[in-house]
């Protein structure tokens, strides 16, 4: 949707987008007058233009408006414009949304992927600006949201976009790390770094979950080091098992036990190997960007949202599209589509993944881990998340009876 902006802003003084049209204003001397809204949920995500001139007596393109180059004479004509995104969190989530760790993951990430992804062009983490918030402004891909793009695609085109992704989801699992966890947001590089630095998963403080308990566990974020999956999948055990009120007789102490035994069958079984792989961590339609080629297929242009990436076993990439063609996501045990007009999508990712890929897609065993690995980022501190929790020991104790979890109740 454009929205125009015109140059003397007449909408109130508090709205965000007025806010976003003074900062844009300020970054370039020549923005255009409209802005287009591309949604989001969790940040205000408004994409603009900026006039390209050419410079005089010269090939070269000038970005950001004549006033500078050419004070002392006549406008040189517009040869082009260039496009840009200015992402912020929209004022209800500006507590959930965390820029910094988004502009650290673009950072480590790039030099790594041979895939395009937003370019940081320049950013405020303070409150020190126009918009009163944290704000990022993007180089702009080309392409449309493939949530928006597929009920306009036919058949042949959905194949293709199925097959695209698919190999996508292949070049993403090949960026490996020695640890696991998140980017480190605290320091993140302005330069290309050829190795990752990463922080363990957060958990919460002892103190933060039992306010009169007089001690503290480990920091709740810290430096995550060199370990295998199996190591890393029994030390998240035992961190949540640290801030357990009862460690010797609590329901969920006797859990963690559970998990821990699920972990080693995982890795006795060859469900985890010796690295971590890099996690988009939403590569859903939203965050896909695409082109129609021609009446046959499709171009990934761009992948956004990359807040929520991280680095975890193989299970946790090695995720199907189940999305294409049952609608569900990546926890989902193989089933056959609902519809035989998804039947070829299914297909189609079949044909074009690698042996590999397929196995931990649709494998119960792995289905369960990546919901296994869910409870060991989020723990167990409500009814809700202990329910999930059960739920999964019940399902690996219905699919592998003989590892007896029986033991630790």
């Amino acid at each position: 949707m454009m929205v125009d902006v015109p140059t003397n802003i007449s909408v109130p003084e508090g709205d965000l987008q007025h806010r976003i049209a003074i900062l844009v204003s300020k970054v370039f001397d020549q923005a255009g007058p409209q802005f287009e809204d591309l949604g989001g949920s969790h940040n205000k995500v408004l994409a603009f233009t900026v006039p390209r001139y050419r410079a005089r007596d010269s090939g070269v393109w000038l970005v950001n408006g004549p006033q500078t180059a050419y004070s002392n004479g006549p406008t040189p004509p517009i040869i082009g414009s260039d496009a840009y995104v200015v992402r912020t969190p929209v004022p209800h989530n500006s507590q959930k949304v965390d820029v910094k760790r988004s502009i650290a993951n673009l950072y480590a990430i790039e030099p790594h992927l041979a895939l395009p992804i937003p370019r940081v062009l320049k950013f405020d983490l303070t409150t020190n600006n126009p918009l009163g918030q944290p704000y990022v402004i993007q180089h702009r891909l080309r392409g449309y949201s493939l949530e928006k793009l597929w009920e306009y695609l036919n058949p042949k085109q959905m194949v293709s976009a199925v097959r695209e992704i698919t190999k996508l989801v292949e070049m993403t699992a090949a960026v490996v790390a020695p640890g696991a966890g998140l980017v480190q947001s605290d320091n993140f590089p302005t330069t290309k770094a050829s190795v990752f630095e990463l922080e363990k998963f957060p958990i919460p403080s002892l103190r933060d979950v039992h306010p009169m308990v007089n001690k503290t566990n480990k920091a709740a974020t810290e430096p995550a080091l060199p370990q295998i999956p199996i190591e890393f999948l029994i030390e998240q055990c035992d961190r949540w098992r640290e801030i357990e009120p009862d460690a010797c007789t609590g329901s969920e102490e006797k859990t963690w036990r559970k998990f821990i035994a699920i972990a080693r069958s995982l890795n006795i079984d060859g469900w985890l190997d010796l690295t971590f792989h890099l996690v988009h961590g939403e590569l859903v339609p939203k965050n896909i960007l695409a082109v129609v080629k021609d009446s046959s297929s499709i171009e990934i242009t761009g992948i956004v949202g990359w807040s929520s990436t991280y680095f975890a076993p193989k299970f946790e990439v090695y995720r199907a599209p189940f999305w294409a063609w049952d609608g569900q996501d990546g926890e989902t045990i193989d089933t056959d589509p609902p519809n035989a007009v998804d039947v070829p999508l299914k297909k189609a990712f079949c044909k074009t993944a690698s042996e590999e890929y397929i196995r931990f897609a649709f494998s119960p065993e792995a289905a369960i881990a990546r919901r296994v690995f869910r409870v060991l980022r989020n723990g167990m501190q409500g009814k809700e998340q202990q329910s999930y929790a059960y739920d999964v020991v019940a399902k690996w104790e219905t699919l592998h009876p003989g590892d007896n979890l029986a033991k630790f109740r």
